[in-house]
């Protein structure tokens, strides 16, 4: 799937090279961490869709139907000091319900031409935009292709693969 259609459900999938993982969550509710599988067909806890550009990504349930949860980041209570999170590993992904004031669900789709696309989140770019720590914060792998890995958010680095991920069409 090349540049990504609104309303158009898809997987995310991230490859290091060797190996398709794709995003997903054990079950669908709130405050569910996000983690990479192996590839497979929509299960109710794979399959995405964003409604609206630089909006939430909503899990699909089986049949194809948004939820009401979606992608969200849990900030650790200090962001970061120059540029590094607290416990040096990033900020975890999960899925949350939808609240509408809370821009950390808001994420941007932009293609990087080869294929490949940044997955940006917005609340947490708007909210370190000065200093060291100055964002764009995008979606990571996390650094590993293990089954079950806490997919993570990371300071936007074009030069990394680890933060370059295709969204797949899937089948509803």
């Amino acid at each position: 799937m090349s540049a990504y259609t609104t309303g158009t459900p898809f997987q995310l999938i991230w490859n290091d090279g060797h190996t398709d993982m794709l995003l997903e969550v054990p079950v669908a509710g709130a405050n569910v961490l996000v983690t990479k599988h192996p590839l497979n067909p929509n299960s109710g806890t794979n399959a995405w869709m964003q409604k609206r550009e630089s909006g939430r990504l909503y899990l699909l349930d089986t049949a194809g139907k948004p939820t009401s949860f979606c992608l969200d980041v849990n900030l650790p209570d200090q962001h970061e000091v120059d540029g590094v999170f607290p416990d040096g590993s990033g900020c975890l992904v999960y899925l949350n319900t939808d609240i509408p004031q809370r821009q950390t669900q808001l994420w941007q789709i932009t293609d990087r031409g080869d294929g490949t696309c940044f997955v940006q989140n917005i609340g947490l770019s708007l909210s370190i935009q000065f200093g060291p720590g100055a964002g764009p914060y995008v979606l990571d792998s996390g650094g590993n292709n293990q089954q079950g890995g806490a997919a993570k958010l990371w300071k936007k680095d074009p030069g990394n693969r680890n933060q370059y991920w295709q969204l797949r069409a899937c089948r509803t």
